[in-house]
């Protein structure tokens, strides 16, 4: 990715952030505030599209993998915005024509406080590496539900997919590989090759850059505990009491964006 290219990525990035906290401010204003907030959330989505578009397929990937997060939490905040339908005010995104997240899942069960997963283990919303079938790779998913300690099932966060959460390839998959590898011997063609290796390198830098923040994290001996009445600067490593550590990303106005070792979380600052 070229330097405008690069540019411009951190700028959506810093937007959509920005964005996500004016929308908490949007909704305790009016319903002309929130309206504007909508308009400018539309903008941004279609200011986003627009940058995917641009880009060849592996800057694309780049872009996708770093921003889509982001991008669905934009969404799912605007989804709580005053909006119009057919010239009416719409109080929820149901009456808008659309059902919130939450009201789609079937019933889970209770959580008790008593019975919480251990730090460190899957929790849903946590990231975790598993096998999408549309991308026919292993990616960063975000866990949306248990059974018991282990993730049920996960949104991929390349492609979108919702799926059940598996890490091995399927078999059908592996006897077919098998197959070819047992009964053809050929060079691939680099239009086939070429988007693999792509594939198999990002997966290889995300593994590397999880092994690189674990030995960052731990080698720090007395990391600075949170305090939302404190301020930090990016690359303060902090110990938070839920979350465990993290290095500070970035800083807004009222949170902060903090790199567990689960992955990227928003810590809210008063």
């Amino acid at each position: 990715m070229d330097d405008t290219a690069s540019a411009r990525l951190q700028a959506l990035n810093d937007e959509l952030n920005l964005a996500i906290n004016e929308i908490d401010v949007a909704l305790e204003g009016d319903e002309e505030r929130q309206l504007e907030m909508g308009t400018k959330v539309n903008a941004l989505s279609d200011a986003y599209k627009a940058f995917v578009l641009s880009l060849d397929a592996h800057d694309r990937g780049v872009a996708e993998k770093r921003l889509d997060r982001r991008m669905m939490d934009l969404r799912r905040q605007a989804a709580r915005l005053t909006q119009r339908v057919s010239g009416r005010t719409t109080n929820m995104a149901k009456d808008a024509g659309s059902v919130p997240f939450l009201l789609q899942r079937d019933p889970g069960r209770s959580f008790d406080f008593e019975r919480a997963v251990p730090k460190g283990h899957y929790t849903v919303g946590g990231e975790v590496e598993a096998w999408c079938g549309k991308c026919k790779d292993l990616r960063e998913h975000r866990i949306v539900a248990m059974v018991g300690p282990d993730p049920k099932q996960v949104v991929c966060g390349m492609c979108g997919s919702r799926h059940n959460f598996r890490t091995d390839v399927p078999a059908r998959r592996r006897n077919a590989a098998a197959e070819t590898e047992n009964t053809e011997t050929y060079a691939e063609p680099y239009a086939m090759a070429a988007p693999r290796r792509a594939a198999d390198r990002e997966a290889e830098l995300y593994r590397e850059n999880k092994r690189k923040l674990q030995v960052e994290l731990a080698a720090v001996e007395n990391p600075r505990v949170f305090d939302p009445k404190q301020r930090y600067k990016a690359g303060e490593v902090i110990q938070h009491p839920e979350l465990g550590r993290g290095k500070v990303e970035s800083v807004l106005r009222s949170s902060m964006l903090v790199r567990f070792f689960e992955g990227l979380r928003p810590v809210n600052l008063q």
